[in-house]
């Protein structure tokens, strides 16, 4: 919904809590820049990269463009700011008319960028109805992988991280989905 939010976030090490705001469709919005218009769907946070010592703030968002002929352009993007001095620091792209529908954060993959940089995830959902995770760099752009999950009878509703679970050292990616027929849910 638009409007303006107060996200508290706290510093696990330190206990410190620091409030920041957030206003949907102007800082990842209308009036972002320009282009057209920009909806966000779903934001997380990635840790300082650029030696602010803030955090930064990732937003997946709808850059929606009519073209000359009438045709819709749709293209998925990941704007990545600091919450500290608010610069804006990278915008990775995921896509071009592509369905998204969700975004998460990994921390470093060491075996990919090893940059020590977190990775963005994002949950997409091709034109043939199957569903893939595209995993890029936050600082770089650098695509990293492209994950298979789900064919087209299911509808993917949501992704997230959850710890190792296979001993490797990574994350693991977690992809919620429901089979259009018969409603079961799998992660």
């Amino acid at each position: 919904q638009p409007g303006t939010y107060t996200i508290w976030l706290a510093d696990q090490a330190s206990d410190e809590v620091g409030a920041y705001e957030l206003t949907v469709n102007c800082l990842f919005g209308t009036c972002l820049e320009q282009g057209g218009p920009r909806d966000a769907v779903d934001i997380g946070i990635v840790t300082d990269f650029d030696g602010t010592a803030a955090d930064e703030m990732a937003a997946l968002v709808l850059r929606r463009v009519v073209q000359d002929d009438a045709t819709i352009k749709d293209t998925w993007l990941v704007p990545v700011r600091d919450m500290g001095d608010r610069a804006w620091l990278n915008t990775v792209p995921f896509g071009v008319n592509i369905e998204s529908v969700g975004m998460a954060v990994l921390p470093d993959l060491p075996t990919a960028s090893g940059n020590g940089v977190d990775e963005i995830a994002v949950l997409q959902v091709r034109r043939n109805g199957n569903t893939q995770v595209s995993v890029k760099d936050a600082a770089t752009d650098e695509p990293l992988a492209n994950i298979w999950y789900f064919n087209a009878d299911w509808d993917a509703r949501a992704i997230t991280v959850v710890d190792d679970m296979n001993g490797n050292g990574s994350s693991e990616l977690g992809v919620l989905a429901v089979n259009r027929d018969t409603n079961e849910a799998r992660l």
